[in-house]
């Protein structure tokens, strides 16, 4: 049977649409362990709260540039926009 066959018939799962949906993007089905799969949405939410503790931290960082006398962070900032870095590159 096509895929146009079971489309007409109104089988299957119903296409999507680009940029909509749940995700607001194209998804992909991928196999996971029971374990994983279990814990999924947790796992995104802890990835989204990563994010954005990461950037609140950012801004921090910005604030204190701009209050600065000479527009640079202090030294435990520095250290600190290091890590914001590293950890920033392990989410891309």
């Amino acid at each position: 049977m096509s895929d146009e066959a079971a489309v007409k018939r109104g089988r299957g799962r119903p296409l999507g649409t680009a940029g909509g949906g749940r995700y607001g993007c194209k998804t992909k089905v991928v196999r996971v362990p029971e374990a994983v799969a279990d814990n999924i949405a947790e796992i995104l939410r802890s990835f989204e709260d990563i994010k954005g503790t990461l950037d609140t931290w950012e801004s921090e960082i910005e604030t204190s540039m701009e209050r600065s006398k000479n527009a640079q962070p202090s030294e435990r900032y520095k250290k600190a926009m290091k890590m914001l870095q590293d950890l920033r590159a392990c989410l891309d």
